[in-house]
């Protein structure tokens, strides 16, 4: 008879567990806050990312953005036309000023401007708590930033000048050489497809860069060389003198010039 209630208790137990369990709110019931005490940037960060990316995606919050969706930056762009003039002050160049001086060592002036803009940008529109932390406003969004909708249209037809110019000055289909190629290759290096950078930064190393590239043009660039024209006589230059005056000789046509294989093609040939 004991047994029996024993049995028939625990029978009761697993009933009454089984219908909470079949009640109960599936798991996670509310959004989990998941703090990530290490640096950005490292393993620990990378995987906390990664496990709230597939956590949002699996909720059917958000969806995964495409390449031209990241590539733009378009959420950083929108964030300062949002707050700019509406908590955030306009930096009328602040940001953009310290390119006038990268040519000047810091030696040489060692209080020379530089400013981190992508710090800037976390510690005025975002307000992160890792100062350190670069957000990337891009060149459009650095120009209204400065200077609001009149700097980013009329910075934007110089940027735009500005490449046209280097892509028809330095046409490959004219001439293929090294000169051209490095000119090409940084210009699409840093300020094309470095377009979501800093304007100060992306600018001072591209004209460093070219500088460069120019003085190395200077110094080993082998330009085309001029064959001196050849006179050759018909008859025998000793001639006895006996045979009377000296015939002249007759001058030939002058040859064709002569090129030396260029090592480093000159710049605008």
């Amino acid at each position: 008879m004991k047994q029996h209630w024993i049995g028939m208790a625990l029978a009761a137990g697993f009933a009454a567990f089984a219908g909470v369990a079949a009640t109960a709110e599936p798991y996670p019931a509310k959004p989990i806050r998941l703090i990530v005490t290490f640096p950005p940037g490292g393993s620990t960060d990378t995987l906390a990312r990664a496990l709230d990316t597939k956590e949002s995606l699996d909720s059917g919050h958000y969806r995964a953005e495409s390449f031209f969706e990241r590539s733009s930056i378009k959420a950083n762009v929108t964030m300062i036309v949002t707050k700019t003039g509406h908590g955030v002050e306009f930096q009328h160049g602040r940001t953009i000023v310290s390119l006038l001086a990268a040519f000047i060592p810091r030696m040489v002036w060692p209080d020379k401007p530089d400013t981190a803009t992508g710090r800037l940008v976390n510690s005025e529109f975002t307000h992160s708590e890792q100062r350190q932390t670069n957000i990337s406003p891009s060149h459009l969004g650095e120009l209204y930033w400065n200077f609001g909708w009149p700097g980013a249209l009329i910075g934007m037809v110089v940027i735009g000048g500005l490449l046209g110019t280097i892509a028809v000055r330095f046409d490959l289909t004219r001439a293929l050489n090294l000169t051209r190629v490095l000119v090409i290759m940084v210009t699409i290096k840093t300020l094309i497809l470095g377009f979501e950078g800093a304007i100060n930064i992306n600018y001072s190393m591209w004209m460093r860069t070219m500088a460069a590239v120019g003085i190395m043009h200077l110094l080993f660039a082998r330009r085309p060389t001029e064959a001196v024209p050849s006179q050759e006589s018909h008859g025998d230059a000793r001639q006895p003198a006996s045979q009377g005056a000296h015939t002249p000789a007759l001058a030939l046509p002058a040859p064709l010039r002569q090129t030396s294989a260029a090592r480093f093609p000159n710049l605008m040939s």
